[in-house]
């Protein structure tokens, strides 16, 4: 038995990574399942600290405060909202896709077909769909973040506690 450290919950898979893992060349991050998102990449750049799963993909929060993700890229959310990226599912064994222009980030969230990520000044970044009006108003800032691939992000807010949800 390997101690887990973290679970994720995909539409199609389920992904989970331990620190005491003897695989420390994928981070750690093992995925069971049939859809893309079982296909973890085979390394990481940086220790994992995190993992979350969206509906057909999944990313990882990494110790360098980067990003990775893989899965199925239907709606940019692998990638970042540029349908210009725009590759389709990441082959098995590939090494995971970093969001466009996403650094110094203390923690992540994976929706259906979109993903946030918070960073360390407050500020939030979301990509992917926005079909459900799942993005934070500009200029939003806080020091928590919440949901899941079946649920609005929702942000705590740093000055008043409050939590406000979108979506």
């Amino acid at each position: 038995r390997v101690p887990l450290s973290s679970t994720a919950l995909t539409g199609t898979a389920t992904c989970a990574w331990s620190t005491s893992s003897t695989n420390s060349a994928s981070g750690g991050v093992q995925c069971w399942g049939t859809g893309p998102s079982s296909q973890p990449p085979a390394s990481f750049a940086a220790a994992v600290t995190d993992i979350v799963g969206g509906t057909n993909h999944a990313c990882a929060l990494l110790a360098d405060r980067s990003v990775r993700c893989w899965g199925e890229d239907r709606q940019y959310n692998v990638y970042a909202a540029d349908p210009a990226n725009y590759a389709g599912p990441i082959p098995k064994g590939s090494a995971a896709v970093a969001p466009a222009g996403l650094s110094d980030v203390q923690q992540i969230i994976a929706g259906d077909d979109y993903a946030c990520a918070l960073k360390t000044d407050g500020t939030l970044a979301c990509w992917g769909s926005n079909r459900n009006a799942v993005f934070a108003p500009a200029g939003v800032t806080g020091d928590r973040l919440f949901g899941d691939h079946e649920a609005p992000p929702c942000l705590r807010r740093a000055t008043t506690r409050a939590i406000e949800c979108w979506g």
